[in-house]
């Protein structure tokens, strides 16, 4: 009886406030379909699509069980996807439920080129939205930033395979830092002697060890410098501790004349010796760069192009995936209907690093750039180099033959 009282509160509950605030609801079914036209998929997670959004998108790391997929964030809007096999679910408690309410930047989805969703992870309920999700080196888990009250942004991550998360920096970031978080699975000893900084916003040694089973571990983010007015890279190595934080150093912005000019999307390497990020002035002037991931290394160019990231190929061989247009033009265009290569492409850059030597020997360019996709794709390359993926308010893949 005492439950059956409870429901019928909730019941109330809901009715009273859906007079305030009426949610939009996911749509689910045998209807829902995709449109393609040759290696182009166009998802339609929003139907009809002025009704809602998506972005940061980011390709899967993690073909094995997610194949064909992207992560994203959603802005609110009808979801027109189809339900994943809840078999794929620990539990009930991770299976989609039939009329799904959700706002914007409150839920992050993992959708297949079958526009089904095979993963989401929902708002903690402490906070107001999410921000910057990025798929890890590592396939099991994905940084973003979550906003509390006053507009102070805390860096997570959250493990795909059970949604348990982790508290990285704890308030003080921005909506645009980007963090990444970087995991290698084995401990290593680190010869290194640099030493930083401790930010006493950062969480501890034996969160990260007891969280990931290693402190082979690099969290990377960006944020403003006191009294500086521009952003600035940093890094966070959880090999380098002082009294149980890890120590953070700050990087090196590229030279020259760059007033007006934002650093955006640090994305590290595979190795984690390196970190790749784009420069941006406006809404479509970009500049890729490459940096080695410790104190005093000197920013290379790459190209003029924006969203660099890095692809390991299975034999060890090292590519940056970059776009030549990464701005704003294409982000509300219906690539479906436009002609292929009229505002910008995708490029493979095979490129040789080393951590020894002079700095001017440490980089080298293979060879010229391949165009892997003839649309500019911001969210980098599968990790098995079978897909590229891209959207803002529309979310394309396209399938690399």
């Amino acid at each position: 009886m005492l439950k059956k009282m409870m429901v019928s509160w909730l019941a109330l509950i809901a009715l009273i406030l859906s007079g305030c605030y009426q949610p939009k609801q996911a749509v689910f079914g045998p209807n829902v379909i995709t449109k393609q036209n040759g290696n182009l998929i166009y998802l339609n997670p929003h139907e009809p699509r002025e009704q809602g959004q998506v972005c940061n998108v980011s390709a899967t790391q993690d073909p094995d069980n997610y194949p064909n997929s992207i992560l994203f964030l959603n802005f609110p809007g009808p979801l027109n996807c189809r339900r994943g096999d809840t078999t794929m679910y620990i539990n009930s408690e991770y299976m989609i439920p039939e009329s799904w309410p959700f706002q914007s930047h409150d839920h992050l989805f993992i959708v297949d080129t079958s526009n089904t969703i095979r993963w989401f992870f929902e708002l903690p309920e402490q906070y107001l939205s999410m921000q910057d999700p990025e798929w890890s080196n590592h396939p099991n888990y994905i940084s973003f930033l979550c906003e509390a009250e006053g507009a102070s942004y805390y860096g997570y991550v959250a493990k795909i395979s059970n949604k348990d998360t982790l508290s990285l920096y704890a308030g003080g970031l921005k909506e645009t830092s980007d963090p990444f978080i970087w995991v290698q699975p084995t401990d290593s000893i680190d010869t290194s002697t640099w030493s930083g900084a401790v930010n006493p916003n950062l969480t501890t040694f034996d969160k990260v060890k007891n969280y990931f089973n290693t402190t082979h571990v690099k969290f990377v983010y960006l944020n403003e410098p006191p009294g500086l007015g521009y952003r600035a890279i940093y890094c966070a190595d959880f090999r380098h501790v002082q009294n149980g934080k890890p120590e953070v150093f700050q990087m090196e912005r590229p030279t020259g004349d760059l007033s007006g000019w934002n650093i955006e999307a640090p994305i590290v390497s595979p190795n984690g010796r390196w970190v790749a990020y784009q420069l941006r002035l406006g809404a479509d002037i970009f500049k890729a760069y490459i940096q080695e991931l410790k104190p005093g290394s000197k920013p290379i160019f790459i190209a003029d192009g924006g969203e660099p990231h890095f692809w390991e190929r299975e034999d060890g061989t090292l590519y940056i995936v970059y776009t030549d247009n990464a701005g704003e033009v294409y982000s509300t265009i219906d690539l479906l209907s436009i002609p292929r290569g009229s505002i910008g492409q995708t490029y493979l850059q095979e490129v040789r690093l080393f951590t020894s030597g002079p700095p001017s020997l440490r980089f080298s360019k293979i060879g010229e750039p391949v165009v892997v996709c003839p649309y500019p794709m911001k969210g980098g390359m599968s990790k098995d180099g079978t897909m590229v993926g891209t959207g803002y308010d529309i979310p394309y893949i396209w399938v690399i033959d």
